[in-house]
């Protein structure tokens, strides 16, 4: 409830925004009702890291024969591994090091919202047992998109590096 005050006190910002409007989180914003609050009452997109371990979610996806069906985020993610590709190399600054990873997405939606298409992205890294989970609204229809929505979630550590900093060297905690 607090941080939907705070996002109504930024509405005439959001709103005034030439680009794009993505709201990225991390993993303890693993929210239904923030991910309905953004595309329905505020109309940003969003970029959330979800849990692809023995606690995830359940999600709607459709079968085979087009009926949706409820599948955890952790089965989902085993079924695509193998299907993962378009590899790429990339630096983590958070590890130091570089990762070799490859990507695979799928259409989803949630499990009280059937009719508003969400997309899970998996980045599969070597060396890692999870893949790294992202879930947004943005329309991902090939590794290209996939690999740019993702790139949009590894901003955040940037930004969160930036403010480490700033308290750290600057005292700005204190301020």
């Amino acid at each position: 409830h607090e941080h939907k005050k705070i996002f109504g006190m930024l509405a005439s910002f959001i709103n005034g925004s030439a680009g794009d409007r993505i709201v990225v989180e991390d993993r303890g914003c693993d929210d239904e009702k923030r991910f309905i609050y953004f595309t329905e009452e505020l109309n940003v997109s969003f970029i959330t890291r979800i849990h692809a371990g023995g606690k995830s979610r359940g999600l709607l996806v459709t079968g085979r024969d087009g009926e949706k069906e409820i599948h955890s985020v952790r089965d989902i993610a085993e079924g695509l591994r193998e299907k993962a590709g378009a590899g790429r190399v990339w630096y983590n600054k958070k590890t130091k090091q570089n990762l070799i990873s490859k990507i695979a997405f799928r259409q989803v939606f949630l499990p009280k919202h059937g009719n508003i298409p969400l997309y899970v992205i998996f980045v599969y890294s070597e060396g890692y047992e999870e893949p790294l989970t992202v879930l947004t609204d943005l329309k991902t229809t090939d590794a290209k998109r996939a690999w740019k929505h993702f790139y949009y979630y590894k901003k955040r550590w940037e930004v969160e590096n930036f403010y480490r900093a700033v308290k750290q060297n600057f005292s700005a905690e204190k301020f």
